[in-house]
């Protein structure tokens, strides 16, 4: 098995090409993970 090591700026990275410029359905987006991560999506 391959050791994966995640650092800040690697995760920051996939999230921005990830989901940059596309539609995301956030179910249970008034929960405490669904709100956050809403509000952090919004934010790219």
């Amino acid at each position: 098995m391959a050791k994966v090591i995640c650092t800040d700026n690697n995760s920051k990275d996939f999230i921005l090409k990830t989901y940059r410029n596309k539609k995301v359905l956030i179910t249970g987006g008034l929960g405490f993970i669904g709100s956050n991560l809403a509000i952090r999506l919004q934010g790219l």
